[in-house]
């Protein structure tokens, strides 16, 4: 087995955990040793002022209930207890049921209740201006508009559109009937028109969406047939269309009403923002909280997409772990997102129990893992030459050689640390694109571990002592235990005599110095190695657009042959080619090791036992969508 290191004092915490537990992504049961890192021993530190003992939770003893954590922001009320499909496109509607789990109004569960309270361990929620959005916004699920979403078994099912037909020419959509905007006035294919053009930057005012290249280079106009219909003609057949602009995906595009835009313009909207979801916004103080009221005008009437049942929603900001972890033990909030794997382990999983999203009914406290939410892989940054500062010649070497590349991989065991590090909340990655998604080929298996064999192709390279270096990472909220897998890392890596240098960098700064490609980019200034993450993508050509070739905005690596499958991932809707396209940019990236693949991860979700479910699908980059969550009195 292998102990955490961090790269300065290296204190290690090891105990026998008595218990033999399910892995959440493997069947098999078995005891555990646990190690713990300085880094993580400090958070069990603080856990043990807020009643909690490090120690006893490292080796399975169940922590107390803890008092509130002064180091995050509180409610408003202080007692929140007072109040995988692989087919690219679908091509109908569907009405799939919501099984075992409760329905406000029904057997006893109350129809309208008073507050809900989350607390949330990162936003990316700057703005809630939908077609000037600058990154991931999570928050506009709750204010504006997707076209379609996910239902609880994850299967593509109507958002603001209800029938939908895709191909090469673009997608053709009807508006749900009752739609309308907060301000009463109906939501029409014009408004989606506007959006688009606002979205291109296009609009006098507006200066566009975060990828208004795409859109201007796929998407060449919205057809109006009448206020319910109409079509988004694309300029080329674009495979992952659903994908990226549905909202079936990550949190990328979303739809604003067009005429309130337009008259209040956009610094007036984010300070009195009106859309077309399911609440309206009370209070938004982006670095603290956001209140949300309830609209009680919302037309959706699905499983998936409704009136949320509690009158209010708080969301606050408690970006330190045991901090949001202590909320929740203190019944100070309902819900939390993103709990750490190593105090995540001893709560109840409702997988185990009576279903994945539904209380268990075994304990006060229990847990939903959203798996492969992220997954994350280390890239070798000064492979690629197209920053505007390049690497000095004399900075390549060791990881121009192949033969050290691979000697890096093989060297750690995988399986291991997301057994070990991550409490089987994890499962190492296999390729480059996500399980369930478009792309994803279940039958590869994770490179072998083999130290001897490492250290015998870092002797043919010409490193027989090995060699130092450092490797960088960003936190963030899809990819969670980063650290931890770095730290198991860099004792595997020990043993071959590679030392490594562990740095984390606020995700802000992290993510614009490190990963864009393009000539008006900023240096890439964290060399040689750095964390790559993905949040969870639908469609591998999303992810192949982004990466795998030269103008793709989120840079990775990229040559000839990757130029030429990525060419057709973004031209044919022809299911056989699209796979045949990514699984040669698959093989031809990780066969050349430009990345080490890491893990695929879960966002484990908190719940008192006020809540009663929280229906999601089981892989989802939507994993909130808090309106769906029943709760009791």
């Amino acid at each position: 087995m292998s102990l955490y290191q961090l790269s300065s004092r290296p204190v290690t915490l090891f105990c026998l955990n008595p218990y033999t537990e399910t892995s959440f992504w493997s069947s098999n049961y078995e005891p555990r040793w646990i190690f713990v890192s300085e880094t993580n021993f400090c958070i069990f530190i603080m856990a043990v002022m807020l009643g909690l003992t490090a120690i006893l939770a490292a080796c399975g003893s169940d922590p107390t209930s803890a008092p509130a954590a002064t180091s995050a922001p509180v409610p408003a009320t202080t007692s929140a207890q007072a109040q995988a499909t692989s087919a690219p496109v679908p091509t109908a509607a569907a009405a799939p049921t919501t099984g075992g789990f409760p329905k406000a109004g029904q057997d006893g569960v109350p129809a309208s209740v008073g507050k809900f309270t989350i607390a949330v361990d990162g936003w990316g929620w700057d703005s809630l201006n939908p077609v000037q959005m600058e990154g991931v916004a999570f928050l506009q699920d709750y204010l504006n508009v997707f076209l379609l979403t996910r239902d609880e078994n994850h299967k593509i099912v109507s958002g603001l559109i209800t029938e939908w037909s895709f191909d090469g020419t673009g997608l053709e959509f009807t508006i749900h009937p009752d739609a309308t905007w907060q301000s009463g006035r109906p939501i029409t294919a014009a408004d989606l028109k506007w959006n688009v053009e606002a979205m291109k930057g296009n609009l006098e005012g507006f200066s566009g969406h975060l990828s208004a290249n795409r859109f201007n280079e796929q998407v060449k106009d919205v057809e109006v047939y009448d206020d319910k219909h109409g079509k988004f003609v694309t300029n080329t057949p674009t495979p992952d269309f659903v994908a990226y602009y549905s909202g079936s995906g990550y949190h990328q595009v979303h739809w604003g009403d067009s005429v309130y835009l337009q008259e209040v313009g956009v610094d007036t909207f984010e300070d009195e923002p009106s859309g077309g979801g399911p609440y309206t916004v009370e209070l938004f103080k982006p670095a603290d909280r956001i209140v949300l009221n309830r609209w009680d005008d919302f037309w959706g009437d699905t499983d998936w997409y409704h009136k949320p049942q509690h009158e209010q929603m708080e969301i606050i900001l408690a970006t330190d772990e045991a901090a949001r972890f202590a909320l929740l033990r203190s019944n100070q909030v309902d819900a939390v997102v993103n709990i750490p794997y190593i105090l995540a382990r001893d709560l109840p999983r409702s997988e185990k129990f009576i279903g994945r999203g539904i209380n268990p009914e075994q304990n006060d406290f229990w847990t939903q893992a959203i798996t492969s939410t992220g997954n994350m892989s280390i890239d070798f940054v000064n492979l690629t030459s197209d920053a505007t500062v390049p690497p000095k010649p004399e900075d390549i070497p060791p990881f121009d050689d192949i033969r050290v590349r691979e000697a890096l991989e093989i060297a750690v065991d995988k399986a291991a640390i997301s057994e070990n590090a991550h409490f089987g909340f994890t499962k190492p990655l296999t390729q480059l694109w996500f399980t369930g998604s478009f792309g994803y080929r279940p039958e590869r298996e994770v490179s072998p571990y083999d130290p001897e064999r490492a250290k015998q192709l870092l002797e043919e390279a010409g490193y027989p002592d090995g060699f130092s270096t450092k490797v960088y990472f960003g936190p963030f909220s899809n990819s969670p235990g980063i650290k931890e897998w770095l730290e198991a890392a860099a004792s595997y890596w020990k043993a071959v005599d590679i030392e490594i240098e562990i740095f984390e960098i606020p995700s802000s700064e992290f993510i614009s110095r490190c990963c864009f490609g393009g000539p008006d980019d900023l240096e890439r200034a964290y060399r040689p190695l750095i964390v790559q993450t993905w949040g969870r993508q639908e469609h591998g050509a999303v992810v192949a657009n982004y990466g795998y070739h030269r103008t793709g905005s989120y840079m990775c690596c990229y040559d000839e042959v990757t130029e030429a499958a990525w060419e057709i991932t973004q031209s044919t809707t022809d299911i056989d080619q699209q796979m045949a396209a990514l699984d040669t940019i698959n093989d031809h990236v990780l066969g050349n090791r430009w990345v080490l693949p890491m893990d695929e991860v879960s966002v484990v979700q908190g719940y008192t036992d006020r809540v009663l479910s929280h229906p999601t699908p089981p892989h989802a980059s939507s994993f909130e969508q808090l309106w769906r969550v029943v709760l009791r009195d």
